[in-house]
């Protein structure tokens, strides 16, 4: 079956949970979505060849599973920008929870809150080690994870969960960019600026990014906005210079 994702995340875990329908669905219940559709693929990554299972809640409370003995692809972690012992563990997980949101089966404008909730369940299991989101390099712990997800009210979710704000700093500019907002079907955006700004450009990167996530904000290609230095900034369409490459808005001061 084929499915066209909204949004996506991954609970990486220390060992393959005790995947029961009572379990989940205490979980669903706890995390506010019983009446929802989500699904969550378990993999077992220390071994590839065993089966794997989806849970779905079918929106009535109720949970399914099936089995089948497809590998998943990899967890993708060689694009993940935290390091250390965090990066240790989970590159020594052994099982990981696939969660998303489909078209169709889910209102598109809630999805990525859906799935950071149902995530979120999964996370404050003990066997629980980070929240992944390859879309973005982004892994982070999963108590820290959890509760940001907690803490953000309804209606809403924590970006920083989603988008990754990077630099490079080439004295006397600094390249401050987006990763992940592709996830949103919006361009990630770049921006060149002296290094002594920087600070104003992530703040800058990072409302817009939120305006952008939740369709506050679009932008277009030579249309201008207000930003850093209190200056008006159009983008044009351009390959990021920092990889992985890909098309990115490239803001520069307009006029």
């Amino acid at each position: 079956m084929r499915y066209q994702q909204l949004a996506g995340a991954v609970a990486l875990m220390r060992g393959v949970p005790r995947f029961t329908p009572a379990l989940w669905q205490r979980l669903f219940w706890d995390a506010g979505l019983a009446r929802c559709t989500v699904h969550l693929f378990l993999r077992d990554d220390a071994h590839p060849g065993s089966p794997w299972a989806m849970v779905v809640d079918t929106g009535g409370g109720l949970i399914d599973l099936e089995a089948f003995s497809v590998p998943g692809p990899p967890s993708r972690l060689a694009e993940v920008s935290a390091e250390g012992a965090l990066l240790d563990e989970a590159r020594a997980h052994q099982a990981r929870i696939e969660v998303f949101a489909v078209e169709g089966r889910c209102p598109k404008g809630s999805a990525h809150e859906l799935v950071a909730r149902a995530a979120a369940a999964a996370l404050r299991t003990t066997s629980a080690i980070a929240w992944l989101q390859p879309a973005a390099g982004i892994l982070l712990p999963a108590a820290d994870s959890a509760r940001r997800v907690r803490e953000t009210r309804a209606g809403e979710f924590p970006v920083d969960l989603w988008v990754t704000l990077r630099s490079a700093v080439h004295a006397p500019t600094a390249i401050v960019d987006t990763f992940g907002l592709a996830t949103f079907d919006a361009p990630d955006v770049e921006l060149e600026g002296d290094v002594e700004d920087e600070p104003q450009a992530r703040a800058f990167l990072l409302t817009l990014a939120s305006e952008l996530s939740c369709g506050r904000r679009v932008l277009r290609e030579g249309v201008p906005i207000p930003g850093p230095l209190g200056l008006q900034w159009s983008g044009v369409l351009a390959t990021s210079r920092q990889a992985p490459l890909r098309a990115v808005l490239r803001l520069r001061i307009a006029g």
